[in-house]
């Protein structure tokens, strides 16, 4: 579920970049392909986490972000 509303939580030129590949106890992994792009995620940490906790879909309290391919 949160990988098809993806690209509306963090916009379509990051999500080209950024992948979420794990949830895992309230835990999201995300890998990011471009260093600026990690920089980018965790200045919207905060609002990524509340859209996502608004929209119900699952629970979601932290967000990891980590170096990774994105495919």
């Amino acid at each position: 579920a949160i990988q098809r509303q993806w690209a509306k939580l963090v916009g379509k030129e990051l999500s080209r970049h950024t992948k979420p590949v794990s949830l895992r106890r309230g835990r999201l992994i995300v890998h990011v392909d471009q260093p600026g792009d990690n920089f980018t995620l965790n200045y919207q940490r905060e609002d990524i986490l509340k859209a996502l906790q608004a929209g119900g879909l699952l629970r979601v309290d932290e967000l990891v972000i980590r170096a990774g391919a994105v495919t």
